[in-house]
């Protein structure tokens, strides 16, 4: 049977595809390269993927807090993912995730190269696709209980954004941009490899997938099985001997119907008859992804980036030393605490003419080259606004602590300090046999509770050393 003319063209919805996920991984790439350029308008690649708000739930439900690197857009990407598997099945896979692309990419070089993409053995195929579900539980229980995410150094996707500094991926995500070569390579034998047996999000959208009203369905009556679809399909779904494919795996990707040689033959459904056409699971897409971005951005709710210094203080909101973050300026941060700018350039041993006041605490050791944290930066501030208010009542001076730093170790602090280890143990109420000696002082807040600040330390030290003085 002879294709028809339609059926050798693409169809104009695979064109649309086409035009989302290309312009999706070009805008998103240079988002990655203009935040590492410094510029904090831009968001990290965390704060952009919905994986993100997965591993911050437990954190946000039970502690009202993101973790590091998060914000509400993790959360709204997320709550549109699971929107979209509802109304259009595993579309974002199929027409948004960036890394998606670039394997699809790949996998078109593979194709020219070496013809015929690699076909597994379904039942082998199969087996490796449970290696996602071991990798969701790590990478989101692990972050729900470490209060980090445990995925970062290891996520290809990430890797991709940090490409364009090549020094600080290699340092920083090696395994990750090992992870993202193999996939890229290997996606030229076997599509997406990465998608199908690695990616946490993607299975934890498989399992949303099983509640979907859309499904793909093949009419055996007029299909003449020449495997076209099963060809086309990237994800190795095997198409053509089934009447409804009820795979989880399918990513709506749209894909083989277009090139069935037999018209009806291959089709979308909502429901269990209803028609679902290419056209309608297109602008499903466009409606929901983008319909839901864009009022979320429109009513103020969709932020990716951190606030700055000056604009928490514009908020009315009171803060602390402790939300000093080291992409706040340190003009700003001096504005936020109602500070002169030359005293705080003094208490900080900096000099305006070396050090800009539009310099981000995290870059002043670049700038210096010598060594500066911004719990340096915190512990002056502290001071400078007379946070650690004597603890033995009005009108007493306050006890000498030594500047603890969230890089110093229990052990340091307490060697500091003249204080014995074990009553600093018992102050913190900490597990010695848990918490080890050697550990910083900002890794508390991983091991313990996101609440365990340095600050925490700081406070039961001043305290201590009060005591010790009598006061």
């Amino acid at each position: 049977m002879q294709r028809t003319a339609a059926y050798k063209c693409k169809h104009p919805v695979m064109w649309l595809r086409y035009a989302i996920l290309g312009g999706l991984l070009g805008y998103v790439s240079y988002v990655g390269y203009m935040h590492l350029q410094h510029q904090t308008v831009y968001p990290p690649v965390d704060a952009i993927c919905p994986f993100g708000g997965l591993a911050s739930l437990y954190s946000l439900v039970f502690h009202g807090e993101y973790l590091q690197r998060i914000f509400i857009s993790s959360f709204i990407l997320l709550g549109i993912t699971v929107v979209m598997v509802a109304v259009s099945g595993r579309s974002f896979c199929g027409w948004i995730c960036p890394l998606g692309t670039l394997q699809g990419i790949f996998a078109g070089v593979g194709r020219r190269l070496f013809g015929r993409k690699q076909r597994l053995d379904m039942t082998r195929d199969g087996r490796w696709r449970w290696l996602r579900w071991p990798i969701l539980a790590v990478f989101t229980v692990g972050a729900w209980y470490g209060g980090k995410l445990l995925i970062r150094p290891y996520d290809p996707w990430v890797a991709w954004m940090h490409i364009w500094e090549p020094m600080e991926v290699l340092e920083e995500f090696p395994i990750g941009l090992a992870v993202l070569v193999l996939s890229l390579l290997g996606g030229m034998l076997v599509a997406r490899p990465f998608c199908r047996y690695l990616c946490p999000m993607g299975i934890f959208l498989a399992a949303l997938n099983k509640g979907s009203a859309v499904r793909l369905r093949v009419n055996q009556e007029s299909c003449i099985h020449c495997m076209a679809c099963d060809r086309k399909c990237p994800v190795g779904i095997p198409i053509e001997s089934a009447t409804v494919v009820s795979t989880t795996e399918c990513i709506s990707c749209g894909e083989c119907v277009p090139v069935c040689p037999v018209p009806d033959t291959l089709y979308f459904t909502i429901g269990k008859r209803r028609r679902f056409s290419l056209a309608a699971l297109g602008v499903t897409v466009v409606v929901v992804f983008f319909g839901i971005l864009g009022v979320t951005k429109a009513t103020g709710i969709y932020h990716s980036t951190p606030p700055s210094a000056e604009e928490l203080a514009a908020s009315g909101k009171q803060i602390s030393p402790e939300e000093i973050r080291g992409y706040m300026t340190l003009g700003g941060i001096a504005k936020a605490f109602g500070l002169e700018l030359d005293s705080l350039y003094a208490e900080l041993a900096l000099d305006r003419h070396e050090v800009s006041p539009y310099t981000k605490a995290k870059d002043v050791a670049k700038e210096t080259g010598r060594e500066f944290e911004t719990d340096s930066v915190r512990v002056v501030v502290a001071r400078m606004i007379d946070v650690a208010r004597p603890v033995g009542g009005c009108g007493a001076a306050p006890a000498e602590v030594s500047a603890i730093l969230g890089t110093h170790t229990l052990r340091e602090v307490a060697h500091d300090n003249d204080i014995p280890l074990d009553v600093l143990y018992e102050k913190l109420e900490l597990d010695s046999t848990v918490i080890s000696p050697d550990t910083p002082c900002r890794e508390l807040k991983n091991l313990v509770s996101p609440e365990f600040h340095t600050s925490v330390v700081r406070e039961a030290v001043a305290e201590l050393k009060a005591v010790q003085s009598g006061r």
